[in-house]
């Protein structure tokens, strides 16, 4: 079967029974399963094929994403990074077994589903990227952005930040910058204006969202917002209120006699 489209595809086996199936550019290029989940990458435009072997159930996940409108860090690392066949990456994995559930049972909302995707897609992308001379180490880089992120509403030090991954404060903010472009504070603003982002378009206050995203006052949130996205929070939900999602979706199970 041909995945080749439009769009970027991610393509997950979820459950093999009786058989395997591959899946690649050609067949001497595909890896081979061994009857596990696995996922795979194939960026819009590139032809992939999916064969099955002898197979007696085979469910199966499939999105297709516009990556118009994925974060830019996200799209970049995807553009450099090509296809990824059959990966058998944990989080990918958890995230695509919560996401055809949530499809199967239909209980969860749009944006529910799309926060999954975009979790899943940016994974993929984290793992074809490469990290810039001069930055930090994985294992570090993910320490201090789990720290902010899970520290959105905190006024985080740079000193704080370097402790924790073991550099002196001047290290730790030029490696930072070197791995992802931007200063730690900078990277977790753009975060804060994500969330507002996501809580605006759920209909919430501007004052709550202010208090949930870290800033001071509302004025400061509608400010800080415009400064970054070019339109005050009331503007920017006008435009962006009828956005077409990130992804569309397709779960199915097939038996195959």
């Amino acid at each position: 079967m041909e995945l080749t489209s439009g769009r970027t595809i991610v393509h997950v086996s979820l459950e093999e029974v009786g058989g395997r199936t591959q899946i690649g550019s050609s067949r001497r290029q595909s890896e081979v399963a061994h009857g596990g989940a696995h996922a795979s990458l194939v960026p819009a435009g590139v032809s992939a094929w999916e064969w099955f072997g002898p197979i007696t159930l085979h469910r199966r996940l499939m999105i297709q994403f516009d990556l118009s409108s994925a974060p830019g860090l996200v799209r970049s690392n995807l553009e450099k990074s090509g296809p990824r066949w059959m990966t058998e990456d944990p989080a990918i994995l958890q995230c695509s077994a919560r996401l055809a559930h949530a499809l199967e049972v239909g209980t969860h909302g749009r944006r529910f589903v799309s926060a999954i995707a975009l979790a899943m897609i940016a994974r993929f992308a984290e793992l074809g990227s490469t990290f810039a001379v001069g930055g930090l180490s994985r294992e570090r880089l993910r320490k201090a952005q789990d720290f902010l992120i899970g520290n959105l509403s905190a006024d985080v030090t740079m000193s704080e930040l370097a402790q924790r991954v073991g550099l002196s404060e001047s290290h730790f903010v030029r490696a930072f910058k070197a791995s992802t472009g931007l200063p730690p504070y900078r990277w977790q603003l753009k975060l804060r204006i994500d969330k507002a982002k996501s809580l605006i378009l759920d209909g919430v206050a501007l004052a709550d969202v202010a208090a949930a995203t870290g800033f001071a006052s509302q004025s400061h949130l509608t400010r800080v917002f415009h400064d970054i996205t070019g339109a005050t929070p009331a503007e920017w939900r006008r435009i962006h209120r009828h956005d077409k999602p990130l992804a569309s979706f397709a779960s199915e199970k097939n038996w195959v006699s």
